[in-house]
């Protein structure tokens, strides 16, 4: 939406706002940040546990505890097999290929192995 002076709002310009900010506190991918250094990553505890820094790596193996999941959702009634179609893309999207894939779009991480073997669990 655009703001009160008809420029379209976006993650830059939050960026640029909180780079003056020392204060300031903003929730973003951390691909988005990357060209602002005077933005700070912070590390974060799930429960009290260890603290884990914001980096790719723990992003994509899951330790970091902000997640952003992607879904996807496939119409099939309770209590029936998957459709052809719908179990064959699925596969695709988990196998090493359709990983690279998503990875290669710029958004996203591949699904560590252990998440890719329980998805394949249920679709099988």
């Amino acid at each position: 939406m655009p703001d009160a002076d008809g420029r379209m709002v976006a993650s830059e310009r939050m960026y640029e706002e909180l780079s003056k900010d020392k204060y300031g506190i903003a929730w973003e991918p951390l691909l988005h940040s990357r060209n602002y250094p005077g933005v700070k990553q912070i590390d974060l505890s799930e429960g009290g546990g260890p603290y884990v820094p914001l980096t790719i790596a723990n992003v994509q193996n899951r330790t970091y505890p902000f997640k952003r999941d992607a879904y996807i959702y496939i119409d099939q009634q309770p209590g029936k097999p998957m459709g052809d179609r719908a179990r064959e893309f699925m596969r695709y999207i988990l196998s090493r290929e359709g990983q690279q894939d998503v990875q290669s779009f710029g958004m996203f991480y591949p699904l560590p192995k252990s998440v890719v073997d329980e998805q394949l669990k249920l679709i099988r």
